[in-house]
């Protein structure tokens, strides 16, 4: 196969990837709402963070003073950040760094939703231009 091809079947894998991903945690939570007597929607966040923009004292205030703003009750079940790195020779050594550097930027700012790290790159695409919802 040529590497074109692998190339663009690779983005395919992660654009559906990335579709199944968004839709199951909207379903996922609509379907629980329901469960509980809920109204059935309930609106959603996902924050994709660029690793950059951790570095960035305007960016994180900016964050931080946004997300402060929304009811801490209401992020901890409807958002979920997901942090994008940086790709290179030593990727593999920064992902240990970056959990426990994310871990004490929950703590310090007391955020109540979780925030995984996408290791495997998939959302690379939706931090390309920054921190975005």
């Amino acid at each position: 196969m040529k590497r074109g091809k692998v190339s663009r079947l690779k983005k395919l894998g992660a654009g559906v990837w990335l579709f199944f991903f968004v839709f199951l945690f909207i379903s996922g939570k609509t379907s629980q709402s329901l469960e509980q007597g809920g109204d059935g929607y309930q609106p959603k966040i996902l924050i994709f963070i660029n690793w950059k923009d951790l570095m960035c004292a305007n960016c994180l205030n900016s964050f931080v003073t946004f997300f402060n703003s929304l009811p801490s009750p209401w992020l901890r079940d409807n958002a979920l950040g997901i942090l994008v790195g940086e790709r290179g020779p030593r990727a593999g050594n920064h992902w240990p760094i970056m959990a426990k550097k994310i871990r004490g930027f929950i703590q310090a700012n007391q955020l109540s939703f979780p925030i995984w790290i996408d290791q495997g790159r998939l959302f690379k695409n939706m931090s390309s231009r920054g921190t975005c919802l």
